[in-house]
């Protein structure tokens, strides 16, 4: 178990990575009294902090932003990031397909709409091992960029916004090994292969010649704002299992708007 009790669970905060605006959920109840109605359904204690944002998988990194913030304060004892996302809905469907970003006979370079969730739990080291808690992973470092030809535009990827995503990143972790396990923001779209053929060779002295490229898109769809979480378990999956093809994965994200994002994960026991 997590190890801890109601009183413990009170000191923390959830926040909730909703999808992002604009596509097709105006008309879902993801306000506060969504918010409301988690609070009863899973009695959480009034004194948790709860927070949303519908940035899609970049509210993944709003919120790593900002629990390293209240981390580092004292504000809170740990951090729970829960995402959720659905692009099976009769309404974001037709909103993909209007924009031509839906895989279809008429689109064969379209994504595939998928639906997830995800949490991902931070804290400190020392106070998870306080608890006697299993360590799964370490984060190392974050970077984020903007991508100044979005994928609603009608201009192919620079690739600039996620080259200085992960050379933020790779700074902040302190690396200056070679990336060989990167987990991409391919997904189907035409769009982001080519923008990541792009990043690959503007960052060719930073990319492993035998560089593992994984985009779990092709195996669970599109699942926009659950995407990073669930990078993040199967990175931590493979971890545990012993089938990881490096001691460290870069997992990377993007958003319609042209946020750009990277994170380092790391083995527990790496440095």
């Amino acid at each position: 178990g997590s190890g801890f009790n109601r009183k413990e669970i009170g000191r923390g905060s959830i926040c909730f990575a909703l999808p992002e605006k604009g596509t097709g959920i105006e008309n879902l109840n993801l306000g506060q009294s969504y918010l409301n109605d988690i609070v009863k359904n899973v009695s959480l204690p009034k004194s948790v902090d709860l927070t949303a944002i519908k940035m899609g998988s970049m509210g993944f990194f709003y919120f790593l932003k900002n629990a390293i913030q209240q981390l580092e304060s004292g504000q809170s004892n740990f951090v729970i990031i829960a995402a959720m996302d659905s692009f099976i809905s009769d309404v974001r469907l037709s909103h993909y397909d209007e924009q031509w970003r839906l895989k279809s006979d008429r689109n064969p370079h379209g994504f595939i709409p998928g639906e997830a969730s995800s949490l991902v739990m931070l804290e400190f080291e020392e106070s998870a091992k306080a608890r006697g808690a299993k360590i799964l992973a370490r984060l190392y470092g974050y970077g984020i960029g903007r991508e100044p030809n979005p994928v609603t535009q009608d201009k192919s990827s620079t690739g600039a916004g996620m080259t200085m995503a992960i050379r933020e990143c790779l700074t902040q972790s302190g690396s200056d090994s070679t990336v060989k396990w990167l987990i991409s923001s391919i997904n189907g779209e035409q769009y982001h292969s080519y923008e990541w053929g792009v990043v690959n060779s503007r960052l060719l002295d930073r990319m492993s010649g035998n560089l593992q490229l994984h985009h779990y898109a092709d195996t669970i769809g599109e699942v926009g704002s659950a995407m990073p979480g669930i990078s993040i378990g199967c990175v931590v999956n493979a971890f545990d299992r012993g089938y990881a093809p490096a001691a460290s994965a870069l997992i990377c994200a993007g958003d319609a708007t042209g946020l750009r994002a990277a994170l380092s994960v790391s083995k527990p026991e790496e440095i």
